[in-house]
């Protein structure tokens, strides 16, 4: 059996006493140190860095599916995508507007190229045919299952920027810039569906019930169709640009918005002068009507005149180029009325939008080209971010999967099922704001059997890094000490990798340590009696030569506002004191305390005035010391966060200031009477050290009047004075006079003045 251990009441005092000594003594070691972390963790830490072959999830990075590029295709952009019910991938491209069929085998063949420069949009009938809008002209084709090209119909509209088809197997086109939308019947007929106040309706996408939704610029104005084209507002965006949508089988609707650019293509050449006729624009070995085309009398082709038109609307600059300083969204709209931003996207745009059959919302984005992915339960995945501008569209095939098309270049990737064996994260610029050592670095992270993370660093002095960084680390294991040069800043590279495609490793947070080398303090602001001390050689001003100066108006040396506020004016000093006050900074933010010193002009020791306060001010009782010129010296120290081997301190001197606490005295007064009841007084006031700053005098001890010296200007150590005083009653008058100097002393004289009768 186990005895319970007996303390006695003593005993207990001085275990008590002994631990709470270590803990104290524990903290003030643990605060000298002063360790620092960076520390990022999930989706919103990491969202910064730069990924390649990983994707951000809500709990952190692993690694992205793989992507595989289709190649084939020279055209740098990949517009639109669409299928068919075979599982063919169709490709829209420009510049030159061309239209590839990728087969489920991975077989890419170029159906037609086209002269119109860009192929917009495409759409599949259920008959199998392949519908292509084209721009800058506006011209809409057909492709049949037997590769023929037909020509539909020719808008009087220069974009297509979308086709659809509706469940009745109606064909509507999407156009800018008059914001109209088309209905195109099955035996060719061309009405315009609805005719929008927008510029550009720039998508549209279709519900259970053939409901057609469509999104526009520049109000941002999404808008629902019935099949009768009876149009209502569903939503009105804060943004001016809704560019794509795409419903889920619950009926909810993604909005991707896309303000800060403006719905037109790239820099092309721009159109002829006239419309060409159509024979020229399409290629006469491959345009052959045969009377076997199940289409050929449904469709009948649009004819265009002889001659040219007048041109329709002339290209405009390009969207989508350079830094975009914008936020963008993808708002959710249920069927309910409720509305959510499922998705954020800082700097960027939202180009496509794509739903899958189970309820999965990919965004694709510009000019920094992600790919995202909403869940249906709105949890956001950042798949991954490739080397081009723009994910331009998204499709997807029961057998492949996710398929997606980018700008600037122009690619057509595949996302697999299956992971990337390898895959990288590269942090963002971590900024120390001083120069650090740094310490060890780890991290949480899911490792299944097969898998590893590993994590390189490397540091540098500039802000974005360059050849002067050092190269990257080796790959540390979590814990291990940084090998990097101490530097102030620092980034990190996190290398995902797996053996095996049915297990991934997931970096949930990541922690730096570093040590900032110690700075001293910064004294920033030294002030004897509010006048600056920091900067000598100023002589202090005074104000109008031509007005007496009253005492609030008489103002040192202004110095530094650190609040930002103007700077007060002097006040008057309290005779006998002095009051210092100061203003200082620890780049490390380290507690500090200061000691203040004085000595005399030709003195050489200094003497304390205050020892180790941490408080900004000093009220200094100067009637101790003789009157004369004199320093002061503050130091500013941060040991008490610091052992003294590290401490740092400065300090700083001011210019040379007077101690006065003498008065001004008043000599060779004189009075003379006349005998209309006037006294004419004169006099001389010097001072020692001080010039003089106010005079006035008083009759019978009546209210004081503020005098000129003789000079008009107070400016002096020595000042005369003569004044005239008017309207004498007969009989003995005293006349005080009163005098100032710049410390606040006061000195008085009086006389005597008989006026007779």
């Amino acid at each position: 059996m186990i005895k319970p251990l007996k303390i006695s009441s003593l005993g207990f005092c001085r275990a008590l006493f002994i631990f709470l000594l270590i803990m104290f003594l524990y903290n003030a070691d643990s605060q000298a140190v002063s360790t620092h972390f960076f520390t990022q963790s999930s989706s919103a830490g990491f969202d910064q860095g730069k990924k390649n072959l990983v994707s951000l999830v809500n709990d952190g990075i692993t690694l992205s599916p793989n992507l595989n590029l289709i190649k084939g295709m020279e055209e740098p952009y990949v517009w639109c995508l669409t299928t068919d019910k075979y599982d063919n991938v169709y490709i829209g491209t420009g510049d030159p507007g061309s239209v590839y069929k990728l087969s489920p085998t991975g077989d890419l063949t170029l159906l037609h190229k086209f002269q119109e420069l860009y192929v917009q949009s495409l759409a599949v009938s259920s008959t199998g045919y392949i519908f292509v809008g084209t721009s800058p002209q506006g011209v809409i084709y057909k492709i049949t299952p037997w590769r023929e090209v037909i020509m539909v119909c020719d808008l009087p509209d220069s974009y297509v920027w979308r086709l659809k088809f509706d469940g009745a197997d109606r064909l509507y086109a999407a156009t800018g810039p008059e914001g109209r939308i088309y209905r195109i019947s099955e035996n060719g007929e061309v009405t315009v569906f609805y005719d929008s106040p927008q510029s550009h309706v720039l998508d549209m996408t279709i519900d259970k019930e053939n409901n057609l939704y469509a999104c526009s610029e520049p109000d941002g104005l999404i808008y629902k169709l019935t099949p009768d084209g009876k149009a209502f507002v569903i939503y009105d965006a804060e943004e001016g640009e809704i560019h794509c949508l795409s419903i889920d089988s619950a009926g909810d609707l993604y909005a991707g918005t896309a303000s800060g650019a403006h719905p037109q293509l790239p820099v092309t050449p721009p159109a002829p002068p006239t419309i060409p006729p159509l024979e020229p624009l399409l290629s006469t070995e491959t345009i052959q009507l045969k009377e076997t085309d199940p289409l050929q009398q449904e469709f009948q082709p649009v004819p265009r005149p002889p001659s040219g038109p007048a041109l329709k609307p002339p290209y405009q600059p390009p969207p989508y180029t350079g830094a975009m300083k914008v936020t963008n969204v993808v708002y959710k709209i249920m069927p309910d009325g409720i509305i959510k931003k499922v998705l954020v996207v800082k700097d960027g745009l939202i180009l496509a939008l794509y739903t899958d059959e189970d309820n999965n919302t990919y965004a694709g984005t510009g000019n920094k080209a992600e790919l995202y992915k909403i869940d249906k339960d709105e949890n956001v995945i950042t798949l991954l971010e490739t080397e081009e501008s723009q994910v331009l569209s998204l499709t997807s095939t029961r057998q492949r999967g996710l398929f997606f098309g980018t700008g600037n270049e122009g690619n057509l990737y595949e996302l697999s099922r299956t992971y990337a064996e390898k895959g990288n994260f590269e942090s963002s610029v971590l900024d120390a704001n001083i120069h650090s050592s740094w310490g060890n670095i780890s991290w949480d992270a899911d490792v299944p059997e097969g898998t590893a993370i590993t994590i390189a660093t490397r540091t540098g002095n500039s802000e974005k890094p360059d050849n002067t960084w050092s190269e990257w680390s080796a790959g540390r294991a979590s814990g291990e000490k940084i090998e990097s040069p101490t530097a102030r800043f620092v980034q990190y590279r996190a290398t995902l990798s797996a053996a095996l495609s049915n297990a991934i490793p997931l970096l949930k947070s990541v922690s730096l340590a570093y040590l900032p080398q110690n700075q001293p303090p910064e004294i920033t602001s030294l002030t004897v009696d509010q006048e600056h001390a920091l900067k000598p050689g100023k002589k202090v001003q005074y104000g109008d030569r031509h007005m007496p100066p009253k005492q609030a108006d008489i103002r040192g040396t202004a110095g530094e506002n650190v609040s930002g506020k103007p700077p007060e004016a002097r006040k008057t000093p309290s005779p006998g004191t002095k009051s210092i006050q100061w203003q200082a900074a620890d780049p490390n933010g380290d507690n500090m305390s200061f000691t203040l010193y004085y000595k005399g002009v030709k003195e050489r020791t200094w003497k304390f005035l205050q020892k180790e306060t941490e408080k900004s001010s000093y009220l200094w009782q100067t009637t101790r010391v003789p009157d004369g010129e004199y320093l002061v010296k503050l130091v500013a120290t941060d040991s008490p966060d610091n052992p003294p081997e590290v401490a740092l301190s400065t300090e700083e001197i001011t210019q040379a200031f007077i101690v006065d606490n003498t008065r001004p005295k008043i000599t060779n007064l004189t009075v003379s009477a006349s005998r209309h009841k006037r006294a004419s007084v004169e006099g001389l006031v010097a001072d020692e050290l001080s010039n003089i700053s106010k005079l006035q005098y008083s009759v019978d001890a009546g209210d004081w009047i503020g005098i000129f010296p003789e000079d008009k200007i107070f400016d002096a150590r020595e000042e005369s004075f003569r004044f005239t005083v008017e309207g004498l009653a007969p009989g003995e008058h005293t006349i005080v006079i009163n005098t100032a100097d710049e410390e606040g002393n006061i000195g008085s004289g009086k006389v005597l003045v008989e006026i007779s009768d």
